[in-house]
């Protein structure tokens, strides 16, 4: 049988090891990670440079990683590193390992994601009482055993349901978020005075900014949510946003103005079935004013599969009510 060669024993060993299982004999990763990038770049400044680690820190590890494997891999000179002969046949397979490493640390993040099956939103009465059974019924044809949770809060309180780590999406207005916010619009539509029809504002083919501040007002309380909005439209004429009523809840906001001579200012879209049955009626402001609504998620929290979904057949939900056809191209963020 004749002599083996150095480049044969190798992969016999290797075949060996695999036949018998992982060996005991493992290299630390960290300190492989940094051999690889002063080893790529010749030099332990464009290493640190890459991994934002400090030369030293880096140079102590590899010294280790010598000391464990009884072996110089690299050399040392005034213009950087070169690599021995031992150092050679470490770099040959270092990136393939941490390439591995990486790739099998992404496919766990992945299946764990997968595994999660369960979506939460957080949405204002004004969206949730148009929307959110499609939505859900949607979600469920289409992943039948995906959990969903959803919440209905006022505006401002759906906000702080995102922000607080309380819900995976929301339902938000406001057009200029915090950077930890990432959002897609979803519709723009019309804010208009709701009254009964027997209140004097039903008669008026708009109302002026100018007036607003004449009517008995039933008012959302929140500031960051649908009042933010209104005052800064009162705001461009200097008119007081003043309200009788506070109220987050558009149920009650609704049952009162029926029932008195209140006016509230609300999306045209949340009383549809009142001002059909004839119960309510809207009236155009003077100048128009319009909420944009957004679906929204924390952009430091990767998002898993299933908020993906959720925001992609929220979407498609609300396109399709508006009698829109979802842009092509446009997926999640």
């Amino acid at each position: 049988m004749g002599t083996m060669t150095s480049k044969t024993r190798p992969r016999r060993r290797a075949a060996s090891a695999t036949q018998q299982g992982p060996s005991t004999q493992i290299l630390d990763s960290r300190r492989l990670l940094y051999f690889y990038y002063v080893a790529k770049t010749g030099r332990f400044v464009g290493a640190e440079a890459a991994l934002g680690v400090a030369q030293s820190a880096m140079s102590r590890q590899i010294q280790q990683l010598e000391s464990e494997l009884g072996l110089q891999l690299l050399e040392r000179t005034g213009h950087g590193v070169t690599l021995t002969p031992f150092g050679e046949i470490l770099y040959r397979d270092a990136e393939d390992i941490l390439q591995r490493m990486s790739s099998t640390i992404t496919e766990l993040r992945d299946a764990a994601s997968r595994n999660a099956q369960s979506v939460s939103i957080a949405a204002p009465p004004t969206f949730t009482n148009v929307y959110m059974a499609d939505i859900i019924l949607r979600l469920q044809a289409r992943h039948p055993t995906l959990r969903v949770r959803a919440v209905e809060a006022s505006s401002g309180s759906v906000m702080n349901q995102l922000t607080g780590g309380e819900v995976d999406c929301a339902i938000v207005s406001l057009a200029n978020p915090p950077r930890r916010i990432v959002q897609r619009p979803l519709l723009t539509e019309p804010v208009t005075v709701i009254c009964s029809p027997s209140h004097p504002v039903a008669k008026q083919k708009d109302v002026p900014r100018s007036q607003l501040h004449e009517l008995d007002l039933v008012l959302p309380a929140a500031l960051n949510g649908s009042r933010a909005l209104l005052r800064e439209y009162f705001s461009v004429e200097d008119v007081p946003l003043r309200s009788l009523i506070e109220a987050d809840s558009l149920a009650l906001s609704r049952q009162l103005v029926m029932q008195r001579r209140l006016c509230t200012i609300l999306p045209t879209s949340s009383c549809e079935e009142q001002i059909a049955a004839g119960d309510l009626v809207a009236v155009a402001l003077n100048p128009p004013l319009a909420r944009t609504l957004y679906i929204a998620r924390l952009r430091d929290h990767s998002p898993a599969d299933a908020v993906r979904v959720l925001m992609d057949v929220t979407e498609e939900v609300v396109q399709r009510k508006q009698g829109r056809t979802r842009r092509p191209g446009k997926r999640s963020r």
